[in-house]
């Protein structure tokens, strides 16, 4: 079989080597900055630096613009994927996307006609840290850096006084308030910045 190592600690690309670690999705995205037919591509990095429970550790997120000039204003998408680092297959549905909007594959044509009307903003891989986690074999993580829940730190809905908040140490920890962390952060940055007209979370549970 393809496993070559002991559960439960096993590197992902030896017990699932069909997935792409973080690394190599950077890099494939780096290389469509200079071969995305029929459209305009950028890839940038953003940073922030943690001041919660992982203070000083510095995230660094992909952010991959994909559009076409000409034709007229576009409405503005913007995706967000992997903010559950154990949810291998978001990482993946991004870099997929992102090769099909530069003409690969072959829904290539149908994301040609999308690119006439809309330009997009995609986080390929919004919980980087945990991320590498993940790849070092510990597939349950679902958190960031501190324990908290990405998904839930938009904001402070998930903080009801008096009400069944989850605690530290829960996989759907909120944070102790909205936007503590620096991927919430970086993120809510970009929306303020884009002011997206169509915005999309990619989120298996």
């Amino acid at each position: 079989g393809v496993q070559t190592c002991a559960l439960p600690i096993c590197p992902l690309k030896e017990f699932m080597p069909w997935y792409h670690s973080a690394d190599e999705i950077h890099s494939k995205l780096q290389e469509l900055t200079t071969n995305c037919k029929g459209a305009d591509i950028q890839l940038e990095q953003r940073t922030e630096i943690n001041s919660a429970d992982a203070a000083g550790e510095v995230v660094t997120l992909d952010v991959v613009r994909v559009g076409r000039s000409g034709g007229g204003p576009k409405n503005k998408a913007m995706m967000i994927f992997g903010e559950h680092a154990r949810e291998l297959i978001s990482p993946e549905s991004a870099l997929n996307f992102v090769q099909t909007l530069c003409g690969n594959g072959p829904d290539a044509e149908r994301a040609s006609k999308v690119l006439d009307t809309t330009s997009f903003t995609i986080v390929p891989n919004a919980n980087p840290i945990s991320r590498k986690k993940v790849e070092q074999g510990y597939y349950c993580q679902r958190t960031n850096e501190d324990g908290v829940d990405l998904n839930r730190n938009f904001g402070d809905d998930h903080r009801v006084a008096g009400g069944d908040q989850k605690q530290v140490g829960d996989e759907q920890y909120p944070g102790p308030s909205g936007f503590s962390e620096p991927e919430s952060k970086l993120i809510k940055g970009l929306i303020d910045e884009e002011r997206p007209e169509i915005y999309l979370s990619r989120s298996e549970e």
